[in-house]
């Protein structure tokens, strides 16, 4: 594992442990709060990949269109759940799958700049 892997890994370990011991409540009740649930499943869902839970993460970031989406979204649908995939794609060198989640993001936010630069640069990449 480089680096910054580690890194990432052991803050992502605090950041739960210091969830749990906070005491403020359960896994079921942060995510229960429909006005921002998909945003704390991408949340937690990010945490727990980073934690080495990837299928639970993955889970928790796949399941963000579903129910009520944020409340102070504009978008038609949940295009940071594609945002999320794509990154994660990106990650393990699935460029092809990153790029599908990318346009899929598009199509509901197509001025997104992240998306926008990556699935540009992903499209010269595979097409070479």
């Amino acid at each position: 594992m480089r680096g910054k892997e580690r890194r990432a890994r052991e803050i992502a370990g605090k950041a739960l442990a210091l969830f749990r011991e906070a005491g403020l409540g359960c896994e079921a009740d942060y995510l229960g709060y429909q006005a921002f649930g998909p945003r704390r499943k991408g949340f937690l869902g990010r945490l727990y990949i980073l934690t080495g839970e990837e299928e639970r993460g993955l889970s928790l970031i796949r399941s963000m269109e579903e129910g009520y989406l944020c409340k102070d979204c504009a978008c038609r649908g949940c295009y940071e759940k594609h945002l999320f995939l794509g990154r994660y794609y990106m990650a393990k060198g699935r460029h092809a799958e990153a790029l599908k989640e990318f346009e899929a993001g598009l199509s509901l936010h197509p001025r997104e700049p992240e998306m926008r630069r990556t699935a540009e640069r992903l499209r010269r990449r595979l097409k070479t």
